[in-house]
């Protein structure tokens, strides 16, 4: 998965792939992505970026 990549996730929606941060293996990659609707947490704060595991995302449409 490039950087760029617009992907899909069940819980967290859509969003667009900013950073591999660690590959081990095919599955287990690493990626930084910036969620269009970020999450409000119980304290207040917005979450608009999280790291997850690439096998969890679907890939919309493909980066550069």
């Amino acid at each position: 998965m490039k950087v760029g990549t617009l992907v899909y996730h069940p819980e967290w929606g859509t969003g667009l792939v900013l950073e591999k941060l660690w590959t081990g293996g095919a599955l287990l990659t690493v990626a930084l992505v910036l969620w269009n609707r970020p999450k409000t947490m119980k304290s207040g704060a917005k979450l608009t970026t999280l790291k997850i595991y690439e096998k969890e995302l679907t890939i919309i449409s493909g980066g550069e």
